[in-house]
């Protein structure tokens, strides 16, 4: 008697439920005209915002997800190094929500030597952790790794920072893509750069590419969500050369760190 009398009660409930909703929705028309068009229309500048914001979401969080395919003990090594790297990008989460209203009000211009900016000191941060990182690694006590990961975090702790200062470049520009309207324009260029980064990786994982050439594939798949957000705005007139530039100038640099450190 148990189960039937657990559906009986959930049906009572969901009936009680639609019997608070449709009454609600019915007060909510009549007292309040035109309620249907406003809601459609937050509906279409809302969800394009939500769905950018989904998409840079997962231009950081993917590593976790696309390395787990390949090895938990690499995703073990690679998530130390996303810990580490992420310590440092947090400036950008920091300065967005501090400064949001003057980066969305600010003119092109304005926003573009403030963006140009925090980009820098993010590439300043990065640099610094992708020097110190290998050694905080081995210094400290990880039980969470076996000694195969405790080698390769360190190895791919330069290339994961690289891809950390493409995604905190990308997050910066989300206030301007809410400002000119654009998030609606930019989801087929996303959309596009998120199943073709993804097919990449599956090719990688069936030639059985390493953790390392993962994590170069991760941080060029950030940097083209980050271009491709640039490219998003200059359609819609807003030439963010500054961003662009220490972008590229910064990831050049981060890059050549990441060579020369042995990634």
């Amino acid at each position: 008697t148990g189960r039937p009398l657990s559906i009986f009660i959930r049906g009572l409930a969901c009936l009680t439920l639609v019997g608070f909703i449709v009454p609600g929705l019915g007060l909510m028309r009549r007292l309040q005209p035109g309620l249907r068009g406003r809601l459609a229309a937050v509906t279409r500048l809302g969800l394009p915002m939500c769905a950018f914001g989904l998409f840079n979401s997962w231009a950081g969080v993917s590593g976790r997800v696309l390395v787990g395919l390949v090895s938990l003990e690499d995703a073990a090594a690679y998530g130390v190094a996303f810990r580490l790297s992420g310590a440092a990008v947090g400036i950008y989460t920091l300065a967005t929500t501090v400064l949001w209203s003057r980066i969305y009000t600010a003119s092109m211009q304005a926003a573009d030597r403030m963006l140009a900016a925090f980009l820098g000191v993010v590439a300043l941060l990065v640099f610094v952790v992708a020097l110190v990182g290998p050694w905080l690694i081995t210094s400290l006590d990880l039980l969470a790794l076996d000694q195969r990961s405790l080698a390769v975090a360190p190895a791919i702790l330069p290339v994961v920072a690289l891809q950390m200062f493409f995604w905190a470049g990308q997050s910066l520009l989300q206030p301007r893509i809410n400002r000119t309207g654009s998030a609606g324009k930019s989801l087929f260029p996303m959309i596009v750069i998120t199943v073709v980064g993804a097919a990449v990786f599956l090719v990688a994982h069936l030639v059985g590419a390493g953790i390392l050439v993962i994590c170069w594939l991760l941080a060029l798949y950030s940097a083209a969500f980050f271009f491709g957000t640039l490219l998003v705005l200059a359609r819609h007139a807003e030439f963010h050369r500054g961003v662009a530039w220490t972008g590229a100038v910064g990831g050049a640099l981060l890059a050549v760190e990441a060579i020369l450190s042995g990634s």
